[in-house]
């Protein structure tokens, strides 16, 4: 609650309060502020399920071999190609959902 709006409440109980002809009414406590830099908590990583169609897209026989070609190709190859990916997921609980805002969507347009 702010300032303003916490006036504007104790305003408002003293005049409901004359109003009714109470005389020796005392303004109501002030509420406690509560914390707003506290960060909002982290909700939990979602559940990660995986449907594969057709069944042997998941892992295809011409994988291996297809690494085997890249392997020996890379051989030769003067660009920077040592990395690795790795799924950090569950410890990141980062999905990067997209989510529109009434803001954001008013002027969106469809472009494929």
């Amino acid at each position: 609650m702010t300032k303003m709006s916490t006036i504007t409440a104790l305003t408002a109980a003293i005049a409901l309060a004359i109003a009714c002809g109470s005389e020796d009414a005392e303004p109501p406590a002030p509420v406690a502020e509560e914390a707003e830099t506290a960060p909002p908590a982290k909700p939990p990583a979602p559940e990660v399920s995986s449907i594969i169609v057709p069944s042997e897209a998941g892992d295809p026989p011409w994988l291996a071999s297809r690494e085997q070609q890249q392997r020996e190709l890379w051989q030769g190859a003067s660009t920077f190609h040592d990395f690795t990916l790795t799924d950090r997921l569950p410890e990141s609980g980062i999905t990067f959902a997209h989510q529109a805002t009434a803001d954001s969507g008013k002027d969106w347009i469809p472009v494929h």
